[in-house]
């Protein structure tokens, strides 16, 4: 309903409706012309759907929900709508009084819902939620590999995308149903505050959080959307154990106080870094955050107590390899115009 009207008022896919009887909306309550009464929410709906510059959003939408190669359930409320939908599109003509009749039998509110949530997704492919299951459920049982992305995700978002879906024997009852919709993804809840990258200390996974392969979040995303204000959290799969090694999803990333130390000390900064990141990686950002002119050479400092700084010179070398840890300083130290360096070694060692 709300893509129809955005569709209407802009003017595009503006054309005259076939003059048929099946255009003439008669229901209880009123006529179109009028004041429009509630009941006619799903009759407008209908209307929007019928005309053809917005018939293309109805296919594509119908193509959606038949994906599912399961028979339709009596209660999932997308079965009911794929099978009215093709049966609509099937016809020679749109017929709006029969699709209204048909969709009537169900739950208004929850059939208006679905169908709006799926034309607000922007056109994107979303599957039934059988199918959705099925993909998933391989996905979630990926083994972690080393350097790979993975995902943090809300563990109330994906509780009830499992509810949604159906996704374990005791969520079934409410499988599919309009109700049950997770909505676009929400993270909000694992960070500090809105206004920074840092997670909240302690989270703990199964319980605040659940960690996602790079496709599964990918398929979830296309299918769901991120909520306003709400933003990934990536995290790399890095390599622990000097000896046994395994490997593990770094959740909480090194935290750094950084500053750029030219003729005069610049106001320190906090960047977050993984403890895969080389020692140039850490330049590289430094150099863009601290505004370092291109060309100009760096040296990189760690300062591990008041007075004691020791040189970071193995480009290549991780950060968990130089046993940098969170709340340390890092100094990126610029060379002057004429050769020099604001600190030299004898000072800095």
């Amino acid at each position: 309903l709300i893509t129809g009207n955005k569709m209407a008022t802009s003017g595009e896919g503006e054309t005259q409706s076939p003059k048929t009887e099946d255009h003439v909306m008669e229901v209880e309550g009123g006529s179109v012309g009028g004041g429009v009464p509630q009941r006619l929410e799903l009759e407008l709906l209908c209307e929007l759907l019928g005309a053809s510059g917005v018939r293309a959003k109805a296919e594509q939408l119908a193509q959606c929900l038949a994906v599912d190669p399961e028979p339709p359930n009596d209660n999932d409320e997308d079965g009911q709508l794929r099978s009215v939908l093709k049966a609509w599109l099937s016809s020679e003509g749109p017929s709006l009084q029969a699709l209204c009749a048909a969709l009537k039998t169900m739950d208004e509110d929850a059939v208006a819902e679905t169908v709006t949530n799926r034309l607000e997704a922007g056109g994107a492919v979303v599957p039934g939620v059988a199918v959705q299951k099925e993909e998933l459920q391989v996905l979630l049982h990926k083994s972690l590999k080393k350097s790979d992305t993975w995902f943090l995700v809300d563990m109330r978002w994906m509780k009830q995308w499992k509810k949604y879906v159906g996704y374990d024997q005791w969520d079934q009852e409410s499988a599919g149903l309009a109700s049950a919709n997770p909505g676009p993804i929400d993270n909000s809840n694992l960070f500090k505050d809105k206004n920074c990258e840092t997670l909240k200390n302690h989270l703990m996974e199964e319980l605040e959080y659940v960690l996602l392969p790079q496709a599964a979040w990918a398929k979830l995303v296309a299918w769901y959307g991120l909520s306003e204000g709400s933003r990934p959290i990536p995290r790399q799969v890095v390599e622990y154990g000097l000896y046994i090694k395994h490997c593990k999803v770094e959740v909480y990333l090194l935290e750094f106080s950084v500053y750029k130390q030219s003729k005069g000390p610049s106001s320190p900064c906090t960047l977050q870094f993984s403890r895969a990141n080389t020692v140039s990686d850490m330049e590289a950002r430094l150099r863009e955050v601290l505004a370092v002119p291109e060309g100009r050479s760096c040296r990189l400092w760690h300062r591990y107590m008041t007075n004691t700084y020791e040189q970071l010179e193995k480009p290549q070398q991780t950060l968990q390899n130089v046993g940098l840890f969170t709340g340390e300083t890092i100094v990126l130290e610029q060379q002057s115009e004429d050769g020099t360096w604001p600190r030299s070694t004898a000072s800095i060692g």
